[in-house]
């Protein structure tokens, strides 16, 4: 399954963590994170409209952005290198919180 790999890759320790749980747990992780995981491609499209901190639930950020017009610019164009570390780090804290979530529910 390709979300258990992203999983495996996300959360350290999680192919043994998922041995250990019920179907139903790893269900819940893989159902919860399908939904609220991010793509690069959205948030490339948001990014041309400078709209992408709140794609990410970043809003405090993203009111900054706009407050200093994307850094003048600049911030604007070095973010287009920065998205799919953004996307990544975002999709890992998620990932977690979802562990840690039904490491709590079905234990």
């Amino acid at each position: 399954m390709a979300v258990e790999d992203d999983l495996g890759r996300l959360i350290p320790g999680y192919s043994l963590m998922a041995r250990k749980m019920d179907d139903d747990a790893r269900m819940f992780i893989v159902t919860q994170f399908k939904k609220k995981r991010k793509s690069v491609w959205p948030a490339l499209l948001l990014w041309l409209i400078s709209l992408h901190y709140a794609y990410f639930g970043r809003w405090g950020l993203q009111v900054v952005f706009w407050v200093t017009l994307g850094g003048f610019g600049i911030w604007w164009l070095i973010d287009i290198f920065r998205l799919d570390g953004l996307t990544a780090r975002f999709n890992e804290d998620i990932a977690l919180s979802i562990a840690q979530t039904a490491k709590i529910m079905h234990s």
